[in-house]
């Protein structure tokens, strides 16, 4: 009996991560559908008419990018520019917006709370 218990607790505690969090990335994404549902699709690049812009799951990573408090995020082309309140990590997800599929740069802070996201890839930023 006590073998059983054991093997219960020890399964329930491999399927909770051992007491870990969920997934970043997927609290990035649920995040990233929060923030779209939210903003302006022309303000963060997204085409409008072709539908709702959608996360794709399991197509958000960490882009080990940290843009800190102040510092300016801007596109090569100097066409959108950032700043943020407090340090944010960069990452690069995909979204969709009817069957346009988007490589998209997303800030998100410490807490996994998207910010800003941009429809262009990460590449495409540079930091002043």
């Amino acid at each position: 009996m006590i073998f059983l218990l054991v093997a219960v607790a020890l399964t329930a505690m491999l399927l909770a991560g051992c007491g870990g969090g969920a997934d970043p990335g997927a609290k990035v994404e649920a995040a990233l559908g929060n923030y779209l549902s939210t903003v302006d699709p022309l303000k963060a690049g997204f085409p409008v008419g072709a539908g709702f812009p959608r996360v794709r799951h399991k197509a958000c990573k960490d882009g080990h990018v940290k843009v800190e408090k102040g510092q300016v995020l801007s596109d090569k082309a100097g066409m959108s520019r950032a700043r943020f309140p407090e340090e944010v990590a960069l990452w690069s997800c995909v979204v969709t917006v009817g069957s346009l599929v988007l490589p998209t740069t997303v800030a998100v802070t410490g807490s996994t709370e998207v910010v800003w996201a941009e429809a262009l890839p990460l590449v495409a930023f540079v930091l002043e």
